[in-house]
């Protein structure tokens, strides 16, 4: 919630600032009360947009985690490049025997497993996850903690090979 809140008021503020140059260049006399304004308004709409979206959006993964079997050893959100190229975000559930990549954020939503069996290798940087499959795919997922997640997923037995 606090990370929503700084980047609402930090993006009001610069609205805000480009708004007072703006109408200082159109010479208008109440520059600055019209930017505060608008930079606050912009602020405020921007907040509500990010809770209403952020509430969406963990409603329809819920969803997924109702119908889930395996427990989950580690969770996390990141930006996931597939192996015919595209790229989404979604949310990465590390099991005890898979990885399930859930991606809600455009219908059709995607669902997709990988099975322990089925990883070849998993290799790490400071914001990037690589999941080699067996067939020579991969997954490359950036993500924040990848280097505790990896050490995590170590320390369960998985094909952790090292950093990229």
């Amino acid at each position: 919630m606090s990370g929503k809140i700084f980047l609402s008021a930090f993006t009001g503020f610069l609205f805000g600032l480009m708004g007072y140059f703006v109408l200082r260049l159109t010479k208008e006399p109440q520059a600055f009360v019209l930017a505060a304004l608008g930079g606050a308004l912009f602020a405020i709409l921007l907040f509500v947009y990010l809770v209403v979206h952020g509430y969406v959006m963990e409603k329809r993964y819920a969803k997924f985690e109702k119908g889930m079997t395996e427990s989950v050893i580690c969770k996390a959100n990141g930006n996931i490049r597939f192996q015919n190229g595209s790229m989404k975000n979604g949310n990465l559930y590390f099991c005890e025997t898979s990885v399930i990549i859930v991606c809600a954020e455009n219908k059709p939503y995607l669902r997709e497993e990988i099975p322990l069996e089925n990883i070849a290798d998993i290799t790490y940087g400071l914001a990037q996850l690589n999941i080699v499959t067996m067939d020579r795919g991969v997954f490359a997922i950036t993500l924040p903690n990848a280097d505790k997640i990896a050490a995590l997923l170590a320390g369960g037995g998985w094909p952790v090979s090292g950093q990229v």
